[in-house]
């Protein structure tokens, strides 16, 4: 009994260190001893929860301790890649699904494939930041960004508030940015197959948006150059 008491401290101890802003309470999840890393793959469904801590800490979770040991943590060239044992396992409700709580001091990369979701607590802070979602994976975050590289598509869907200085983003295939709230000092933007980009700009904005795209902006923002082709480029008040 007093093991089991201590290790429940000692993993509730681990949960509420990812971020002052938030405690997770989840008793399934397992920490996981990885090498360092510098970006995270995500795939087959798992949702990441993603935070800041002053050490890199990976922890997974799942319904039953079954499925819980189907998730793979392996580093490869920099890059921790989760995903589960033999493909996507079925998971009946949503409250069930696969996880992992990642807590980083620095990254440079992040992408999430196959419907896995990504959520961000606090404000991920970053000079440099590539981010790929693709296969109906979802992104919901505060960033701080000075350079922001956005690529969805397969019908992906960020919602991003936060601050970035030059952002370049890339979306297709009915893939759609909520960015209102994220303020960009300069963008560049190019859209295709149904895509819709919400963004602000204070700067210079090119645009390209093809195949029922459409794309809106807030701010102080001028448009330098713009392509389109059956899409359409509004700004708002």
């Amino acid at each position: 009994m007093q093991r089991i008491i201590l290790s429940s401290l000692f993993l509730f101890t681990v949960l509420a260190g990812f971020a002052q802003e938030k405690v997770i309470n989840d008793p399934n999840a397992e920490e996981r001893s990885v090498g360092s890393f510098s970006s995270i793959e995500m795939r087959d469904g798992i949702d990441l929860f993603l935070s800041y801590g002053e050490e890199a800490k990976v922890l997974v979770s799942g319904a039953t301790q079954t499925d819980r040991d189907k998730i793979k943590t392996v580093v490869q060239n920099g890059v921790l890649k989760i995903y589960t044992e033999g493909g996507p396992i079925k998971i009946s409700t949503r409250d069930k699904k696969l996880k992992a709580y990642i807590a980083v001091r620095s990254l440079e990369g992040l992408s999430a494939t196959f419907g896995s979701d990504v959520s961000i607590s606090g404000t991920l802070r970053a000079e440099k930041l590539d981010i790929k979602l693709s296969g109906g994976s979802d992104l919901d975050g505060r960033l701080a960004v000075q350079y922001l590289n956005l690529k969805i598509s397969g019908g992906s869907d960020a919602r991003i508030k936060g601050q970035v200085e030059s952002f370049s983003l890339q979306a297709s295939g009915g893939s759609d940015l909520k960015g209102f709230d994220l303020v960009c000092d300069k963008a560049s933007v190019s859209c295709t197959g149904g895509s819709d980009v919400q963004l602000t700009v204070n700067g210079e904005l090119n645009v390209e948006a093809r195949g029922g795209s459409d794309v809106e902006y807030k701010g102080q923002g001028h448009i330098n150059k713009s392509t389109t082709s059956g899409s359409s480029i509004r700004k708002r008040a």
